[in-house]
């Protein structure tokens, strides 16, 4: 279908085998899928994993949410809206992850990472139930980033521990987050970013980084 994006097949076996980004993201599906078995059990629900790839662009998911009424939407745009999570996927998008191709970070970590942000978001819809539409656009936003932040290193040191990357993965990381600039509001400043993430890196649980209802509460 023209402007769709791609399916991504979850594939531990990619994981060596190149840094291709199709490739990367492969792998990164794999070790995200990996820790929410991990963490909520082997039959956890899972997301699906999409790359957004040159010229790919549509609106997904359009209404109501059962629940109050509020405004469901999601999408993505190829350059514009790539990286996120929506309509129960976790997308991946080229032209923002051709960046870590000129960063000191390995680039399969800082795709794995990004995916693990996203999987935090995730678990608040699928766990703590929460539409993200109406908290994506207001100052709400911030506190579940921070969450999804402090998640990603509570998988990060799940990560480490079984070896699929190196102790100084968390210092990566720390560079990588630094070498994004100054930060916005929703996200926060990158020293906010990295404390949420190390939180999480330091204690590798879950139940540190709050309820996922609520976002962050160290």
């Amino acid at each position: 279908m023209p402007f769709a994006a791609e399916q991504i097949n979850p594939n531990m076996g990619l994981c060596d085998a190149g840094n291709d980004l199709r490739t990367l993201s492969a792998c990164a599906a794999a070790l995200v899928d990996g820790t929410l078995q991990e963490t909520f059990g082997p039959n956890a629900t899972l997301p699906e994993y999409l790359y957004i790839q040159q010229d790919a662009m549509a609106l997904t998911q359009l209404g109501r949410d059962p629940r109050d009424g509020s405004i469901v939407a999601c999408g993505y745009l190829a350059g514009v809206i790539e990286n996120h999570f929506c309509n129960s996927s976790i997308h991946l998008g080229e032209a923002s992850l051709q960046e870590f191709y000129s960063t000191p970070v390995d680039p399969r970590l800082g795709v794995a990472f990004i995916a693990a942000h996203e999987a935090g978001h995730f678990i608040q819809t699928d766990t703590g139930k929460v539409n993200l539409t109406p908290i994506f656009m207001d100052v709400r936003i911030f506190t579940y980033e921070q969450w999804s932040d402090c998640f990603a290193g509570v998988t990060l040191a799940k990560w480490v521990a079984h070896g699929y990357f190196p102790a100084s993965a968390i210092d990566q990381i720390t560079d990588l987050v630094n070498s994004m600039g100054p930060g916005e509001s929703s996200h926060g400043t990158p020293n906010q970013r990295i404390t949420a993430a190390r939180h999480g890196y330091d204690h590798a649980d879950i139940a540190i980084c709050g309820s996922p209802s609520v976002g962050y509460q160290p």
